[in-house]
Parts: C-alpha cells; sequence; structure tokens
C-alpha cells in the first residue's frame, strides 16, 4: 500500500558476529512533538485535542498543500480502508468523529481509526509532518527511511547504534517523496 523508500531496493548487511543488523537509509527529520494523551487509547475527545492543537501548530495549510484538517484527517486512518477483501489509499476519517458506529460510514470511520492507533499516538515532526508511531517514542528520535521500505521507520540512536522503534506513518512522505531530494546515505547499525 505504501512505497516510502520508492523504488530503492533494500541494502542490509548482518555483522560477522551476528549481532549487528546494517540498513542503508536517510534520516528525514525527527519526532518534535507528541501530542497529549500520547500513551492512552485512543478516544473520540482525545482526536479533538489533537486537531486543534495540530492546525494551531500547523496553521491552515499543510505542507502537501491540502488543508491541515484534511491532513489531519487522513493521518487518523493512515490514509487507508478496505474495499472489496483490500486496503486501498485515499481515505479520510469522519468529522467530528463519531461517538458511536451507527451506520456503515462510521462504523468504516471508527474501525479504520482504532486499527491506525492501536497502541500508537499523533506527533509532529520537526519539520512540520503529522504522523503515528508506537507509544514509546520520544522527542528527538530519528525518522529514517531506509531502502526497500515500505513506511518510514523511527530509530533511536544509543551511542553508535541505534534502536529499531518500528514503523510509523507520516502524512505526506509515504509515496517516496523523502527519497526525491539529495540526502545523504548511511548505514545504520541497529542492535
Amino acid at each position: 500500500v505504501y512505497k516510502a523508500s520508492g523504488d530503492y531496493p533494500p541494502l542490509v548487511q548482518l555483522s560477522e558476529n551476528l549481532r549487528t543488523l546494517f540498513v542503508r537509509g536517510s534520516t528525514f527529520d525527527l519526532i518534535y512533538k507528541l501530542g497529549v494523551n500520547f500513551t492512552r487509547s485512543f478516544e473520540p475527545l482525545t482526536a479533538r485535542l489533537w486537531h486543534s492543537w495540530a492546525k494551531k501548530e500547523l496553521g491552515s495549510t499543510y505542507l502537501t498543500k491540502e488543508t491541515t484538517h484534511e491532513a489531519f484527517l487522513r493521518t487518523l486512518v493512515a490514509d487507508i480502508r478496505p474495499k472489496n477483501g483490500r486496503i486501498v489509499r485515499g481515505f479520510t476519517a469522519l468529522w467530528p468523529i463519531p461517538e458511536t458506529s451507527e451506520t456503515e460510514n462510521s462504523f468504516v470511520s471508527n474501525s479504520m481509526i482504532r486499527r491506525a492507533f492501536n497502541s500508537r499516538g499523533f506527533f509532529l515532526s520537526a519539520q512540520g509532518y503529522m504522523g503515528v508511531a508506537r507509544y514509546d517514542v520520544i522527542q528527538g528520535d530519528k525518522i529514517c527511511i531506509l531502502h526497500g521500505g515500505q513506511t518510514p521507520f523511527i530509530l533511536r540512536q544509543e551511542g553508535q547504534y541505534h534502536i529499531f522503534k518500528g514503523e510509523c506513518y507520516l502524512h505526506g512522505v509515504m509515496d517516496g517523496e523523502g527519497m526525491r531530494y539529495p540526502r545523504v546515505w548511511q548505514d545504520f547499525a541497529l542492535h
């Protein structure tokens, strides 16, 4: 569904002692701020707080030239939905978020939001992107695009190594956009 690394094939190597995995990629951005209630389970009230916060921090126009409101609604569902037994792109959450799932549209919207935010929270990046990542990320973690990766990944630097914190959804960087600009490639040493 996503292709964050564009057409770059994976470049990985295992150290001789089998304790370190080297992966090629680049640091695209950093986790800048975590949304309120980042460590709690998702609730419609939390989404309303994130929405107000994102609009205040980012203004009315998002980096992709869509409104911040539309970008937020797409971020809430990671821009995906089920269709005919498959996952497809191009979906926005209903707003305001329905408190109940009485109609098919509200059921699909609420289901996709809960799927996107299962053990995850909302964040803003240093460059002004909205994203969704695991609850245990912290401010300053790197948002990296690794060769062959379908999504961006969160890495935390600890000395000369990086700790893999998982994938993330970063709205506006899911289709290779982060690979279009000159980047400094590096081999991340993962422990």
